[in-house]
């Protein structure tokens, strides 16, 4: 009999961050929600520490009534060989990159609610931007607003149509690496000219940090902010000087539609 509880299945970096923010914000109690995973100490583990329980797979996935798949793309044909057959009227809440909404159906050769997401690392302080759709019938059903209060519990919820999930997963999903490269080359050459790395550290972290934070509370526009740091002949212009000269702006576009083709190539092609 299906319940009012949630499965994870894959107790990784995503699934352990999900798991800990549905119980800790509320969205379902510690005895509503099981974890699995493979690795039955990790699954333990992680139950332990959020008061769930480690869940028996086929007696998660009868029990369910939304399973959330987090683990890789490449690990989803042999689940669902082991699931498929304890699957009837559960919504799955997906995760997994490049894995389209048809996909799943089609794995799971029945009509089926799928709820379609993509977080990103700051899930784990419950800062993630989530996007997030889904197919008609968890529409219909009413599927998608309990999985919305799922994500809510590690951050915001922005809706997408799937044809822009590609493009939303090389911004969102893969963004967090783009700034930490920014932070990792700033901090090179704050140590290499004569900082020491712990002062460095926390002057590119509380730097990178705080501009955010200006940035998502801000009704202006990126390039009114950095007109705002940026007055003229100063030291600001000399770098973004060297930005525009290194065409900074069309190689971060460029990777970002890298990334996006990347994630299409992953679902087997446009959608």
């Amino acid at each position: 009999m299906i319940k009012n509880t949630v499965g994870i299945i894959g107790c990784g970096n995503m699934g352990g961050a999900i798991a800990r923010g549905v119980v800790s914000r509320g969205a379902f109690s510690s005895d509503e929600v099981y974890v699995y995973d493979q690795d039955q100490v990790k699954a333990a583990k992680l139950a332990s520490e959020i008061g769930c329980q480690p869940g028996d797979l086929s007696q998660m996935v009868r029990t369910s009534e939304i399973l959330l798949i987090a683990v890789k793309p490449g690990d989803f044909k042999a689940l669902v060989e082991v699931v498929s057959a304890d699957i009837v009227d559960q919504t799955i809440a997906s995760v997994m990159a490049g894995v389209k909404i048809q996909d799943i159906v089609s794995s799971l050769g029945k009509d089926v609610s799928v709820v379609r997401a993509m977080p990103n690392l700051a899930a784990s302080l419950k800062q993630s931007v989530t996007c997030l759709t889904c197919n008609d019938k968890a529409r219909k059903i009413g599927a998608v607003e309990k999985v919305r209060e799922i994500f809510l519990s590690i951050g915001d919820v922005v809706d997408v149509e799937e044809n822009e999930m590609d493009l939303v997963t090389a911004i969102s999903g893969s963004g967090p690496a783009y700034l930490f490269s920014l932070a990792e080359a700033m901090l090179e050459v704050a140590v290499e000219n004569g900082l020491e790395e712990d002062v460095a550290r926390k002057i590119v972290s509380g730097t990178l940090s705080g501009s955010s934070l200006l940035l998502k509370g801000s009704s202006q526009s990126p390039s009114e902010l950095v007109k705002r740091v940026a007055s003229k002949g100063g030291t600001t212009e000399a770098a973004l000087s060297v930005f525009a000269e290194k065409g900074f702006k069309n190689t971060v576009k460029n990777a970002i539609l890298k990334a996006a083709g990347r994630s299409r190539e992953m679902s087997g092609g446009d959608q």
